[in-house]
């Protein structure tokens, strides 16, 4: 991933889900958005 766990852990409860989506498009992206 582009985030280290540390830096993760350091950004607020309401700031996880804007960035869990972030990385999922990424994910999905590098995968040719097979889903």
């Amino acid at each position: 991933m582009m985030f280290d766990a540390g830096q993760a852990q350091d950004i607020p409860a309401r700031s996880r889900r804007p960035l869990l989506f972030t990385q999922f498009v990424a994910f999905a992206v590098g995968h040719g958005r097979e889903l």
